[in-house]
């Protein structure tokens, strides 16, 4: 991994800090999220972001 790519492994008890981390990332950064969500339609609940890959 380079130093402009993250890692975020979560359960749901994380989400909303996940959130708020995916939040502070620079947008030039990538960012692979692997999600243990409810439902796969929870991930809009995550930030927006331009580099983010999740995998629910």
């Amino acid at each position: 991994m380079s130093d402009d790519a993250h890692l975020l492994i979560n359960d749901p008890s994380s989400l909303p800090a996940v959130a708020t981390t995916i939040g502070a990332i620079p947008a030039s950064h990538t960012i692979t999220a692997y999600d243990q969500l409810p439902h796969p339609d929870d991930a809009v609940l995550l930030q927006d972001h331009p580099g983010l890959i999740v995998h629910a």
